[in-house]
């Protein structure tokens, strides 16, 4: 599918993307109960436009664990019953194959995904099923920054990965060897807070975070 207009989700609202000129132009921003209803009335003037929706919000979490060396259909019941058992009240759900520990060739890396506050979506996708618009797939940008790394530099090693969200907040994803091992998006910082040094603190907090998950050393 040619996707032609990208439906961006955060904690507040829904922003409406399209192509102009080679390049994604912000066209339209939706929020709140008045905004859901904006949001229907103009998906029911344009719902056939190919689309993609792109989700970052605060309620994604990241659970990694390793599981025993199984054959392909085995280890895909395995990663599905233990997704569901730890993510239960939500259908917006991904776990990731991430290979061998390096410990043990029996074991295997997983990272669970899933959007726990499944209602963030759901308002806006009922509108899209309700006016059968074609939907590309539902996108995680967390999941996607390893993919974005990639595109912009050549670095294989531990990388935290910051991006500004929705001005004052920030997305930090945690890579290493192109492999998505943590994420966390911040609140915004206080009216007298510096930015800088905001952006600072919370760096700081990540590797502390990722130093007690021992997915980086004090060494590094």
């Amino acid at each position: 599918m040619n996707v032609e207009r990208i439906f961006f989700v955060t904690q507040e609202s829904l922003s409406v993307w399209t192509r102009a000129g080679g390049r994604l132009e912000r066209t339209a921003v939706f929020a709140g109960v008045e905004g859901l209803q904006e949001f229907e009335a103009y998906v029911s003037l344009s719902s056939q436009l190919p689309s993609a929706m792109l989700v970052d919000v605060i309620e994604e979490e990241f659970t990694r664990e390793t599981i025993p060396k199984l054959g392909a259909r085995d280890r895909s019941s395995l990663i599905a019953r233990r997704a569901q058992r730890k993510y239960p009240r939500t259908p917006f759900r991904l776990s990731e194959l991430q290979g061998k520990t390096g410990h043990d060739d029996d074991e295997h890396y997983v990272l669970h995904s899933a959007i726990t506050n499944h209602e963030l979506v759901d308002s806006w996708l009922q509108v899209l099923l309700k006016y059968s618009t074609p939907l590309a797939g539902i996108y995680s940008v967390p999941l996607m920054a390893p993919a974005i790394f990639r595109k912009l530099f050549h670095n294989s090693g531990a990388t935290l990965f910051v991006a500004q969200h929705q001005g004052a907040k920030l997305r930090q994803a945690f890579i290493r060897k192109g492999i998505l091992l943590s994420a966390r998006l911040s609140h915004s910082p206080t009216a007298d807070e510096d930015f800088a040094n905001f952006v600072v603190t919370e760096v700081q907090r990540s590797r502390r975070y990722l130093e007690r998950l021992r997915l980086l050393s004090s060494m590094e």
